[in-house]
């Protein structure tokens, strides 16, 4: 048998469901709507889906303590943790994201998911030392606006410790999708769905039911708004234009989050339109890293946990086709070279610097030099000759003469310390130095002998 409305949860999303921004994808809130409808005295279309009386009972929905999970790599033995997750044994966590999306209660099986419920589990993996990764199972249309942001922030939150990994199993949209883009990585079955990344909202509308059975509503209220959006009267403008403000505050705050956590630019999620994407197409959308099955993911975990930074090499901007992720492996490639080129450049420039030092230092500082101070420098800083061949060239050169060339005129003018001759005082003692000096500099014997010796090297030159 199935369970009395006020007993099924469906039920009591009645409340939640009309008037309220939702995250929903449009597919699944029509089939929803009509079930909820025919408890509310509508009469849903022909052919559609009444979920309501596929519920199972209350308390028929609980796991079993153990289980054996196939994998494409083979079985693996699962024991389910008191929160509801699965956890492998090899340390795995499994977290069910099914069916409607709701912010408070227990979760009920494939039909309904808590963020409440997400979150405890969450907290259980964290605090779980024998867990190493978690994996979002998702197969959700959305759900309620309320608790899904910050479960996204949650999610995140645990992955920088704990990698994750989201498996569209088979659809993961609007509020699902949400919560799906917050953990490291995204894999979509090759006929599973992403996307939805919209809002929504549904208002129903009574009045002219009403009249045709003759019964009116009167509103007693205070505050002006107080009953705008009421399901007895037409809608306002000014209750469709508040209402349509919210939407567009919770778009923006949808699309910022999903560009977040995905890498993308907030322009390139607005540009999906809410769109499904199947696929391939999801991962050419960059709102998936790549087509993979559940049990596939599943085994892939097994053998290499997901590292919490793979998104952002594997992720560039809005596109995750073959021809992308080749020209992001291309880029990262060619960032690598000119790295290494860099690095390569700095220690060789390093290292010739060394070795030039090393090359001046030794032509300097070698017994060939003492003597021959002047070719010595020339070798060392106007020429690329080596330590060996400096030395060489400089023991073969004779021994540079002492300054005045060593005669003994030179000798004797080089000892002279100047002539003596001092100029009379004057009674300014500025202009008496001043002209103390310009004598002193004219009858220097020194300075003599260097004008001359000067003049005849001049001379010998043109000779």
């Amino acid at each position: 048998m199935t369970p009395d409305a006020d007993q099924s949860p469906l039920a009591a999303l009645a409340g939640q469901l009309f008037d309220q921004p939702l995250l929903m994808e449009q597919t699944r809130l029509n089939a929803l709507l009509h079930t909820l409808g025919s408890g509310l005295g509508f009469r849903p279309p022909a052919g559609s889906h009444e979920l309501a009386q596929a519920i199972p009972e209350a308390g028929s929905h609980a796991l079993p303590e153990r289980a054996v999970i196939q994998t494409a790599a083979g079985q693996l033995e699962a024991r389910r943790a008191d929160q509801g997750h699965w956890i492998l044994e090899n340390g795995i966590a499994v977290i069910p994201c099914m069916g409607v999306l709701v912010n408070r209660g227990p979760s009920w099986g494939r039909w309904l998911t808590s963020y409440q419920s997400i979150n405890r589990q969450l907290d259980a993996i964290e605090a779980d030392t024998n867990v190493n990764s978690f994996l979002m199972d998702v197969d959700s249309g959305g759900g309620l606006v309320a608790g899904c942001f910050d479960t996204c922030d949650r999610i995140r939150q645990v992955s920088e410790t704990k990698p994750s990994l989201a498996v569209a199993n088979e659809v993961s949209a609007s509020a699902a999708y949400a919560l799906a883009s917050a953990c490291s990585e995204v894999a979509v079955a090759r006929t599973g769905y992403c996307g939805s990344i919209g809002v929504v909202t549904a208002h129903v509308d009574y009045s002219k039911a009403m009249d045709e059975f003759g019964i009116a509503v009167t509103f007693i209220h205070a505050g002006d708004k107080k009953v705008d959006g009421n399901a007895y009267q037409p809608l306002s403008d000014r209750a469709r234009n508040d209402l349509q403000a919210s939407i567009d505050t919770l778009y923006a705050l949808f699309c910022d989050t999903v560009a977040k956590h995905r890498g993308m630019k907030v322009e390139a999620v607005r540009a999906t339109e809410a769109g499904m994407y199947l696929g391939r197409d999801a991962v050419s959308a960059g709102l998936a890293n790549r087509v993979n099955s559940f049990s596939n993911e599943l085994s892939n975990l097994a053998i290499r946990p997901v590292g919490p930074q793979r998104l952002s090499t594997q992720t560039k901007e809005h596109t995750m086709s073959d021809e992308t992720e080749k020209a992001a492996a291309k880029a990262a490639a060619d960032q690598d070279l000119a790295h290494a080129q860099e690095q390569g450049k700095a220690a060789g420039q390093q290292a010739g610097a060394n070795a030039e030092r090393e090359r001046i230092s030794g032509i300097l500082g070698s017994d060939a030099a003492k003597g021959r101070k002047g070719l010595a420098e020339h070798f060392a800083f106007n020429t690329n000759m080596s330590v060996e061949d400096a030395t060489a060239a400089l023991a073969a050169a004779p021994q540079e003469q002492a300054a005045g060339g060593g005669n003994p005129l030179g000798v004797a003018m080089n000892n002279l310390r100047g002539t003596g001759v001092k100029p009379d005082r004057t009674d300014d003692a500025g202009a008496a130095a001043e002209a103390e000096a310009k004598v002193a500099a004219d009858l220097d014997s020194t300075a003599i002998y260097g004008r001359l010796n000067k003049a005849l090297g001049s001379t010998a030159a043109l000779h």
